[in-house]
Formats: C-alpha cells, structure tokens, sequence
C-alpha cells in the first residue's frame, strides 16, 4: 500500500492533535493539583510531564488497536524526547531560574537607560526676513 500525501497529512493531524492534547491536559492537571508556589515547582512539572509520558503510552497502544501504523513511529519519538526531559528536571529548574533572572536584568537595563527620541527629518527654521 503506497502512502498518498493525503495520509501523511491525516497522519501529521492526528500526531499534533494526540501531543496538543496531552499537553493541555498535563497543563490543566498541574493546575488543579498543586498551588503554583516554589514548593510545589517539582510536583507541578513532574505531574505535566508524566501525564505527558503516560498518555503518548496509551496513545501507542490506541494506535496499535485502531491501525494507524504511522503514528507510532513518531509517538516513539515523542515519548523518549518526554522520557529525557522529564528526567533532566534539575537543569530544566537552574535554566527556569537563570531565564527569569535574565528577564529581570534586561527589565532593569531597559528602564535604567535614557530615552533617545529621533529628531524628525524635516526641520523648519522661522526666522527674521532678510
């Protein structure tokens, strides 16, 4: 059976909506559980991303069950690249934290620095009749 652009778009569609999903739902769970304050910083990105985890595994073995034999490929894919980041947790933290510090600085840079306003070009000089 030869593929047709049709079914690789079919396919593309069903593979963002099934990662869509799931990361709306991972986001949504991190809400509901836990308060976002520094404590819970852990439980909440763990609790995304292992909702994330879970539901690509259930979404193989859905595509397993309905046939769709191009989606598991790249849900594979999607599962260790989540499987990775879920366990880097620490650098994802020191990179959250350097990022927003970052933003302050440039915050502070910018409001630190004098406005330049750009002249405008067309300059009229009133004067005393010659």
């Amino acid at each position: 059976q030869q593929l047709t652009l049709l079914d690789i778009l079919k396919c593309l569609f069903r593979l963002l909506l099934v990662l869509i999903v799931l990361y709306l739902i991972g986001s949504v769970l991190e809400d509901v559980l836990y308060k976002n304050v520094p404590e819970n910083t852990r439980k909440r990105f763990l609790t995304k991303w292992l909702t994330v985890d879970i539901g690509i595994v259930a979404a193989i073995v859905l595509a397993v069950i309905f046939g769709w034999w191009c989606l598991i490929l790249p849900l594979l894919i999607a599962l260790l690249v989540s499987l990775i980041g879920t366990s880097f947790y620490p650098e994802y933290n020191s990179m959250k934290v350097s990022m927003k510090s970052l933003h302050l600085v440039n915050a502070a840079k910018a409001k630190s620095e004098p406005k330049i306003e750009k002249a405008s070009d067309d300059v009229i000089i009133i004067g005393p009749r010659q």
